[in-house]
């Protein structure tokens, strides 16, 4: 559905430029839950801001249903915009202003509906969002989550195709970040959204996320789907953002033997469910020593990662113990050999 093609972005500060996008290229189908995570400064919000127009492309493209965002005319780019939800860090409420008049706020700019089928659109995204019965009160009367339920009922307000959230729970409790979260889902399931989500938490990308992209300096430095990215990471930028999250990453912390072959194990999706240690040791008539794992779900997939200790004497054996991995759907990758 959005399609970022070699995008680049530079901001020119007097006789200086800043370089907050790089080349960066990146599809996102219909219906997904995409999240986009980095450090502050990454560019990640820059590039969020791109789908929408609120920022152009010094170079590349940005295509929305194949069309190219920046070729829109006014007339065309405000039509774009109706179609677009965008959902803030900080709320950006009108404070004197009720809730219910800032949900409306956009059906009364946009101009499409009468008043009373306005006040109708309004009392549906409240309830919605679980918040029905606070239309009459300020923000100031509400608490951090029930403000972000108030930002997303508005961004809903003109039933769009896309929701765009930029750091949505970074300025929440989690009792409040969870209860957000698993509103966004609940939202993008009932009315197949495609959802945008910018982030700095790899907690937020595992709870909701289908796939992901992981921003530094101005690029991406990997994507895929989340299960991917959460069990066989590529880059250091990655790694480093799972440990800081709680997600082990460290394949030979327990090792007790490096004259001994140390392989990490992961799989996840139907597979999960299964014996499967038992099975490979079985087949492959091999024993090991486990040496950290663990399991859960991302999302909705479950997922094993193991690190392992194995001890043989011969290349093949070792061979025929990849392969028996394989043979279930397990990805096996050699960290350490001892004939290294």
């Amino acid at each position: 559905m959005i399609k970022i093609q070699n995008a680049c972005k530079v901001y020119s500060t007097g006789a200086a430029e800043f370089q907050a996008l790089n080349d960066v290229t990146l599809r996102i189908a219909r219906g997904e839950i995409f999240g986009i995570i980095g450090r502050s400064g990454a560019g990640k919000s820059t590039l969020l801001r791109l789908i929408n127009h609120l920022e152009e492309p010094t170079h590349g493209a940005v295509l929305i249903d194949d069309r190219d965002v920046g070729a829109l005319d006014a007339r065309q780019l405000r039509a774009l915009r109706q179609r677009i939800g965008f959902v803030f860090q900080h709320f950006n409420l009108l404070h004197s202003k009720t809730v219910t008049e800032n949900v409306r706020l956009p059906l009364k700019v946009a101009g499409r509906l009468a008043p009373q089928a306005q006040r109708q659109r309004v009392r549906e995204v409240l309830a919605l969002v679980g918040i029905a019965d606070q239309g009459d009160k300020y923000p100031a009367a509400l608490s951090g989550g029930q403000r972000q339920r108030v930002g997303i009922a508005r961004a809903l307000a003109n039933n769009p195709d896309i929701l765009l959230c930029d750091e949505a729970t970074s300025a929440l409790d989690p009792e409040s970040t969870a209860a957000v979260l698993q509103l966004l889902l609940d939202i993008q399931r009932r009315l197949q959204l495609t959802i945008v989500l910018v982030t700095h938490s790899m907690n937020v990308i595992r709870a909701v996320a289908d796939r992901v992209a992981v921003m530094d300096r101005g690029c991406v430095v990997e994507s895929g789907r989340v299960a991917d990215v959460f069990l066989r990471p590529c880059h250091e930028v990655t790694r480093t953002l799972l440990t800081e999250s709680g997600f082990d990453t460290s394949v030979l912390s327990g090792a007790t033997d490096l004259h001994r072959h140390v392989i990490e194990l992961s799989y996840d999706g139907a597979v999960a469910g299964q014996p499967l240690l038992s099975r490979i040791a079985r087949e492959s008539g091999l024993d090991f020593s486990i040496l950290a794992g663990s399991a859960g779900r991302l999302k909705d997939t479950a997922f094993g990662r193991f690190s392992i200790e194995l001890a043989v004497e011969q290349a093949v054996q070792l061979q025929q113990f990849l392969a028996v991995c394989a043979t279930h759907g397990v990805h096996a990758k050699l960290w350490h050999s001892a004939w290294h």
